[in-house]
C-alpha cells in the first residue's frame, strides 16, 4: 500500500521482477504442476505394483491432476477471485518448496531402478526436470509480484493488460520481437528468445534437444516434449506480438485507482474464508485416494488370484482416469463461484470424501497390523502387503488433508458469490 499509484510514464517504487505481468507465470506454473504430479504418480506407482500395467496408469493420473489444478485456480485468477488467489499461492509455495527434492529423488531413481523407472516415469520425470528453470518466475513472484499479495490494493498491483496496456516502453531494454506461428511451433527457443524469455528460451531449448534425442530412442516421448516445447514458444509469440499491439493508456490523476475500484469492489477483494482455498484443492487428491483404496479392497474380495486382481485394479484406474477429468474438472470451474447451489454440492462431496478417508485409512491400517476392525481380522494373500502398504501409508498420509477438508466445510458457506461480486 505504500507504493506510488501507477500512472503513465511512472513506475511502483519497487518495480516487479515479472514486468510483463502473469503470463509466464502462469506458463510455468502449468508446465511444472502438470509434470511433477505426473511423476510423484510415476514413483508411487513404480513402489506400490512395480512393472505391471496398472503402475502405467500412476503417471497419467497425476498428469491428469495437474490439469485439475489447472482449472482452478488458473481460470479464476483473471477477476483476481481472492479464493482462487489464496489457492494459487499455495500450490506456488509448494513447487518452489518440494521441486528440486523432487528432481533428486528422481535422478536417483533412474540411476538405481532404471528398469522399472523407464517405463513408468518417461512421460513426465524429463519434463520436470528441464523445465526446472521455471522455478525461477515463481520465485520472483512471490517475492515481489503484489499482484500476488492478497492486502495489496488495487493501486499497487501491476500493470494489467485491458487496463493499462503494456505501458510506455522501457528505452533501455530491447523491444520484444514478434515470431511467426509456425516458426515460433518449430523452433520455439526462437521465438522465446525474439520475446526476451530468457529462462523460457532455455527451458525450451532443452525440451527441443530432448524431441532430437527421443526420437531415435522413445518416439512418444518425443512427442510430448516438443508438444510442450512448441507450447510455450506458440504462447510467448502470441504474447510478443500483444505486447507489440498495446500501447501504455493516459490515465488522469487518481483515473485509474478510481477504475480500479470500480471493478474490483470491496466485497470482491474481502479474504477467503480459512481453509477453503486448500479445501477445495484437497478435494481432487483425497477422492484419487480413497477411489485406488476403494478399488483394492473390491478386488480382494472379488479377484481369485493376483493376475485377475491387478487387472481389477487396472480396469478401475482406467475408469479414474475418465471420472477425474470430466467429473472434477467442471466441478473446479462450479464450485469457486460460492453460489448455494455450488456450497451444497461441495459440502455433500466433501462430507463424502472426508468419511471415506477416515473408514478407509483405519480399515487399511487394521488389515496391514492384522488387528480387528469391528471385531473382524481381515487376511489377505502375502503377496498382496507390497500393494497394500503403499496404499496404507497414502491413506494415513492423507488424513491431514481430510482434515482440511473438514474444516472447510464449516466456513464454505462465507463464500462470497463472485458471480454477484
Amino acid at each position: 500500500m505504500g507504493s506510488k499509484l501507477v500512472r503513465t510514464g511512472e513506475r511502483p517504487a519497487e518495480p516487479s521482477t515479472l514486468p510483463r505481468g502473469i503470463g509466464p507465470l502462469n506458463l510455468s506454473y502449468f508446465c511444472l504442476i502438470v509434470a511433477d504430479l505426473g511423476s510423484i504418480g510415476g514413483l508411487l506407482g513404480q513402489f506400490s505394483v512395480g512393472n505391471s500395467d496398472a503402475a502405467i496408469l500412476a503417471p497419467v493420473l497425476g498428469m491428469f491432476l495437474g490439469i485439475v489444478y489447472a482449472c482452478f485456480p488458473l481460470q479464476f485468477l483473471d477477476g483476481r477471485s481472492m479464493l482462487a488467489l489464496a489457492a494459487y499461492r499455495l500450490l506456488l509455495w509448494c513447487l518452489l518448496i518440494f521441486h528440486i527434492p523432487l528432481i533428486l529423488v528422481l535422478v536417483a531413481d533412474f540411476w538405481l531402478h532404471w528398469d522399472q523407472a523407464s517405463g513408468l516415469l518417461f512421460l513426465t520425470a524429463p519434463i520436470s526436470m528441464v523445465a526446472t528453470p521455471c522455478i525461477y518466475p515463481i520465485a520472483a513472484a512471490l517475492r515481489s509480484m503484489r499482484w500476488l499479495d492478497p492486502k495489496a490494493g488495487p493501486e499497487d498491483w501491476e500493470p494489467m493488460i485491458g487496463i493499462d496496456g503494456q505501458g510506455p516502453p522501457d528505452p533501455s531494454k530491447p523491444k520484444p520481437e514478434t515470431t511467426a506461428l509456425w516458426l515460433a511451433f518449430t523452433l520455439p527457443f526462437f521465438a522465446a528468445y525474439r520475446a526476451r524469455h530468457k529462462a523460457l528460451g532455455v527451458v525450451a531449448l532443452l525440451l527441443w534437444v530432448g524431441t532430437i534425442y527421443f526420437l531415435v530412442a522413445s518416439p512418444l516421448r518425443a512427442i510430448i516434449t516438443f508438444t510442450v516445447a512448441a507450447g510455450i514458444g506458440v504462447r510467448l509469440s502470441i504474447s510478443a506480438s500483444r505486447e507489440a499491439a498495446l500501447a501504455g493508456k493516459n490515465f488522469a490523476k487518481g483515473e485509474r485507482e478510481r477504475l480500479l475500484r470500480g471493478i474490483f469492489r470491496p466485497e470482491r477483494l474481502r479474504p477467503p474464508p480459512g481453509f477453503v482455498a486448500s479445501g477445495l484443492l484437497c478435494l481432487p487428491l483425497v477422492f484419487i485416494l480413497d477411489y485406488i483404496a476403494s478399488a483394492i479392497f473390491f478386488a480382494l474380495q472379488t479377484a481369485g488370484g493376483m493376475q485377475p486382481f491387478l487387472a481389477t485394479i487396472e480396469n478401475f484406474c482406467f475408469a479414474l482416469i475418465l471420472i477425474l477429468p470430466f467429473l472434477f474438472v467442471p466441478l473446479m470451474l462450479f464450485l469457486p463461484f460460492g453460489t448455494r447451489p455450488g456450497i451444497f454440492t461441495y459440502r455433500v462431496l466433501a462430507l463424502i470424501i472426508f468419511g471415506g478417508e477416515i473408514c478407509l485409512a483405519a480399515l487399511y491400517a487394521a488389515i496391514s497390523l492384522h488387528v480387528s476392525f469391528f471385531g473382524k481380522i481381515i487376511f489377505v494373500p502375502d503377496a498382496v502387503y507390497p500393494i497394500l502398504w503403499p496404499v496404507t501409508l497414502s491413506l494415513l498420509a492423507g488424513i491431514p488433508f481430510a482434515l482440511i477438508i473438514s474444516l472447510s466445510i464449516v466456513n464454505v458457506g462465507k463464500m462470497t458469490n463472485i458471480m454477484r461480486a
